[in-house]
């Protein structure tokens, strides 16, 4: 496999891991069942809206090569943009209104997750292509 999958694998797993555990801290926190498909259906409309934010706003398209500044800005709106729609997306599956509180926890514990999953495997990436060019 390419470098350059194997970069947009780990992306994307790292990505997908944060929204299922959170779905799945969730289920735990509220006292929920805590079976795969109740875990995977709670996450589901989170990730269809982070995937859709996330590869429009080019968040996969080489984050390594990026300022830190300047991607961590961008993932900040993405984050933010997905988890409105996302919140938007369970209200309506679960035919609920619109939870602002929730949409406030929702979005400040997702920005702290991928704050520090996405710089910390900018991190990780940068200082292997460094290691590897040598």
């Amino acid at each position: 496999m390419r470098q350059c999958y194997k970069l947009l694998a780990s992306l994307l797993l790292g990505d997908s891991f944060l929204f299922i555990y959170f779905s799945w801290q969730g289920r735990v926190t509220h006292q929920m069942p805590l079976d795969v498909p109740s875990v995977l259906a709670t996450a589901a409309p989170f990730l269809i809206a982070w995937f859709m934010v996330a590869f429009s706003m080019g968040l996969y398209r080489a984050p390594h090569r990026q300022p830190l500044l300047s991607g961590w800005l961008q993932l900040c709106g993405a984050v933010l943009i997905s988890t409105c729609l996302g919140t938007a997306l369970r209200a309506w599956h679960l035919n609920r209104p619109f939870d602002w509180l929730f949409l406030c926890i929702t979005a400040l514990f997702m920005l702290a997750a991928f704050s520090l999953w996405r710089l910390g495997w900018c991190w990780v990436v940068r200082r292997w292509v460094a290691t590897s060019s040598n």
